[in-house]
């Protein structure tokens, strides 16, 4: 017998990856990219994809939202949701799982790794403001025996 999750997964014509087919027998990538109503945007005057009140996608990002005085930063700035600027929604509601990329970008270890090892510091048990360092002091060494955390202070 078939299951729904094996309907829906089936190979994109046009990216020719396994996707969830959507919309006009394409993935929501593809159809987004070539098959949404195109218009003459009445900002910039290519012909792209209709997002809302006449514009692309890009235009209404940058002119189609009100600009409002942020709740968090106290700047003007078009509005992304929650009465605040896209920056500080961002840092607000999605704060992990930014942390999470950079952690895995910078430092090539999960979130939850970092949160251990500089859960910490191993000299004097410092917990507030705890930094990761290398033991072998080779970034490109991820190993937990190689990572501590470790609370540096000025010295005078």
């Amino acid at each position: 017998m078939v299951s729904y999750k094996d309907k829906q997964n089936k190979k994109c014509p046009k990216c020719r990856q396994e996707k969830r087919i959507v919309n006009k027998g394409l993935c929501d990538y593809c159809y987004q990219k070539f098959e949404r109503r195109k218009i003459k945007c009445k900002v910039c005057r290519k012909i792209l994809p209709h997002r809302a009140r006449g514009m692309c996608n890009n235009c209404y990002k940058r002119e189609g939202t009100p600009l409002v005085r942020c709740e968090r930063c106290g700047e003007i700035k078009h509005h992304k949701a929650k009465r605040m600027c896209s920056n500080c929604f961002g840092k607000t509601f999605h704060y992990d799982r930014i942390k999470a990329g950079n952690y895995k970008k910078y430092h090539q270890i999960s979130l939850e790794d970092y949160k251990e090892v500089t859960r910490s510091c191993i000299v004097c048990g410092f917990d507030k403001i705890v930094d990761l360092h290398h033991i072998d002091n080779d970034h490109n060494n991820p190993s937990k025996s190689n990572l501590i955390g470790w609370v540096v202070s000025k010295s005078s």
